[in-house]
């Protein structure tokens, strides 16, 4: 049960569970501006979360 778990259980759970879904997923964006080799963006950018789903059979 949920309320049986530590925090760092918990956070576990979810973390797992985020990066299995976030695994069917892309961003597709642009760019203005310009960005560093640390990633640091300078600039704005416009981006989407594209995600393939699964479907799930109903019983």
């Amino acid at each position: 049960m949920v309320s049986d778990l530590t925090v760092e259980e918990f956070r576990g759970v979810v973390t797992t569970i985020v990066k299995q879904v976030l695994e069917n997923c892309s961003v597709e964006g642009d760019m203005e501006g310009k960005a560093k080799l640390n990633f640091k963006v300078a600039g704005e950018v416009t981006g989407k979360m594209v995600c393939e789903a699964e479907q799930r059979e109903e019983k």
